[in-house]
């Protein structure tokens, strides 16, 4: 490491900076700038670095990338969002003799997109309306979820919606609570899903995310006592 030398110049320049000159307060500390030294009071050197660390601040907010949404034809989106799906209607109990298995609807996945950017936590109204949702099926079930974007907010919001299982009675065919969201992941003739995430900063944070995913064919509500 090469060490710096002081000149006679800046030696000179070092008298200077500890004379009566500078209002009695004494002028010590060196502040080096683009390899100059300059010597400043010790109140303004403390402002420089307080300034400097909160430019600091603010560049590594700046700097923070926002969530990346996945686009509805990422394979690996896709692959997952089927694989949640399909393994939680696997685990039915009791199960299933005719559950369909589920595979992407590009179609379904583009209504899911253009809802979800809407950032509103409802329903699209198109889900009872005939042919509005879809260009071939009648109508399509929906699922909604709020949360932070992360990589496995798919997977969350999936089980999620499973998890409602508890509520839901088989014998009955009726849910004690909010089960909507698991009776259409479970329904057999569903076979039929795309998904999709869209950034909402308007729900309280800049990683807020909505996750709209659509069935179809739709479950039947008449089927289902007290769905929600």
């Amino acid at each position: 490491m090469r060490t710096l030398a002081s000149s006679p110049l800046q030696k000179s320049a070092n008298r200077t900076a500890r004379t009566p000159e500078a209002g009695k307060a004494r002028l010590t500390e060196p502040l080096r700038v683009c390899g100059s030294e300059r010597f400043l009071h010790p109140t303004m050197i403390l402002r420089k670095k307080l300034s400097y660390l909160w430019t600091l601040g603010l560049c590594l907010v700046a700097s923070k990338s926002p969530p990346k949404v996945p686009s509805i034809k990422d394979d690996t989106f896709i692959e997952e969002c089927l694989r949640f799906h399909n393994e939680a209607r696997s685990n039915v109990s009791p199960p299933a003799a005719d559950m369909k298995y589920m595979s992407w609807d590009e179609a379904l996945a583009k209504t899911a997109e253009a809802w979800a950017k809407k950032c509103k936590f409802s329903h699209n109204s198109c889900s009872s309306k005939l042919y509005e949702c879809h260009p071939t099926f009648q109508y399509a079930g929906e699922n909604l979820w709020l949360g932070p974007l992360t990589i496995s907010a798919a997977k969350f919001a999936i089980d999620m919606w499973y998890d409602e299982r508890k509520f839901y009675d088989f014998n009955t065919k009726s849910c004690s609570k909010i089960c909507g969201h698991y009776t259409q992941v479970a329904w057999a003739d569903s076979y039929k899903v795309g998904c999709a995430f869209a950034i909402c900063p308007n729900f309280g944070s800049p990683d807020s995310a909505l996750f709209v995913c659509n069935y179809a064919p739709a479950i039947q509500i008449a089927a289902i006592s007290c769905l929600n």
